[in-house]
């Protein structure tokens, strides 16, 4: 066994290695790299607003915010949330019902509200930025000691939401049957594949850099991937894009046939700029060689390797492993989410989703409130006016293992929780 100090030597070149204020978009040193990352966020605007609500008085998200606004988060004027990435990768719960409980967003209600309103400002933008004008990772390489701006994985919610009325549209076009939640459900987990190719990236040279005992995946940012314009030559923003097409953990959350969806995908990706729409490789032979000459590419640091890594040296192989460690944040306007919060059932529904569940009355609790039962478990039931109150709802769908959205929609209906069931996909997939 080695003394604790054997490895005191390689420990004090952790910060050269890990730690570096320069912008992965840019390769150029910058005090606040997150500028340039965020940019599409900042430049997207509010739609919403300037179609339904012209008199709004709007504020510019670098200016001071309104007082009512936090000033919390990467943008001033903005909020973001952290979003378990357990409960994104890991959770059988669709997407609506994710958002619901994460911030009290009745995507259902946005989706209609927003149909038909930005999505020539949508397109115009990930015609210029691609993916990164819906999400962007962070390396901690570069943000690893940010206190103001943690690593890992961002998504921008309005425009994953305008980008999936595109989705829908683009989907009758095609003639590929896909709801407005299924389309906002692959907008989402699509744009969180993508980037969750850039954390294998920077994982698989973490690797290399213990097996190597130097730098790797900076002088690969600096010499490489910032240096490549954007192209068919550009292999990480490429291949991103090639696995979310034949992403398994996409296709099982959308309910979509696998065919129609990855043809939507495909014919959505071709609107992209370029990198992002070169996802066939064609000049490299395809996605799969390109795989190989990339993962060379990040272990030598040059566009040109004079060799190709094997098939099972490559980035895309890492995704077997876990990775819901990676950080997962919803960027978003606060104006937008308050316009589309979930309500919560009448009161008046109350009696026969309990009778339904097996929910039995005891008597009344303190103040207004009432004692329920379910099982052995006892617990407190409060209405806000003729409403229930999200607490209660949010402590019911805990108690009954069932989303918020499921909570509010069976009391609504007065019916017994019936939660979705993916097992039969998960197999179809696995075959």
């Amino acid at each position: 066994m080695k003394s604790k100090n054997t490895f005191s030597e390689e420990s004090r070149t952790i910060p050269d290695i890990i730690h570096s204020n320069v912008d992965r978009r840019t390769g150029e040193p910058s005090g606040h790299p997150e500028r340039t990352t965020f940019e599409p966020f900042e430049k997207f605007g509010d739609p919403l607003s300037r179609a339904y609500e012209p008199g709004l008085a709007k504020w510019d998200p670098l200016d001071e915010p309104p007082e009512e606004f936090s000033n919390e988060g990467p943008i001033r004027g903005s909020r973001f949330r952290s979003v378990d990435s357990a409960r994104i990768q890991g959770t059988k719960d669709p997407l609506v019902d994710v958002l619901a409980d994460e911030i009290g967003l009745d995507v259902s209600a946005a989706l209609d509200s927003i149909k038909g309103v930005g999505t020539t400002a949508i397109a115009d933008l990930t015609a210029k930025f691609g993916t990164d004008a819906l999400g962007t990772y962070l390396p901690y390489h570069n943000f690893g000691l940010s206190q103001r701006t943690p690593w890992g994985i961002y998504l921008f919610l309005e425009q994953l939401l305008f980008w999936s009325v595109r989705l829908a549209d683009q989907a009758v076009a095609l003639r590929i049957r896909l709801s407005n939640t299924d389309a906002a459900t692959l907008a989402f987990y699509s744009v969180f594949r993508h980037e969750l190719f850039h954390f294998h990236v920077e994982r698989f040279a973490v690797r290399e850099e213990v097996i190597q005992r130097k730098p790797i995946y900076l002088p690969y940012v600096h010499n490489v991937f910032s240096q490549i314009p954007p192209g068919e030559d550009w292999l990480e923003e490429c291949l991103a894009q090639a696995c979310v097409i034949e992403s398994s953990l996409v296709d099982l959350r959308v309910e979509c046939r696998r065919g129609p969806m990855r043809k939507l995908l495909r014919h959505e990706f071709r609107t992209f700029g370029p990198g992002y729409r070169d996802f066939e490789c064609i000049k490299y032979g395809g996605a799969q060689p390109a795989h190989k000459i990339l993962g060379a590419q990040i272990a030598t640091g040059r566009a040109t390797p004079a060799f190709s890594v094997t098939e099972f040296a490559t980035p895309k192989r890492l995704y077997s492993e876990p990775s819901t460690s990676v950080p997962g944040y919803l960027l978003y306007n606060q104006s937008f989410v308050t316009r589309f919060q979930l309500a919560m059932p009448k009161a008046r529904k109350w009696k026969a989703f309990a009778d339904a569940n097996g929910i039995a009355f005891v008597g009344p609790g303190p103040g207004d409130h009432e004692v329920w039962a379910f099982g052995k478990q006892k617990f407190q039931i409060n209405y806000r006016g003729d409403e229930l109150d999200r607490a209660s709802v949010k402590a019911v769908g805990k108690l009954l293992d069932s989303s918020l959205s499921i909570t509010v929609n069976a009391i609504r209906q007065g019916r017994a929780i019936r939660r979705p069931d993916y097992t039969s996909k998960l197999s179809a997939i696995a075959q």
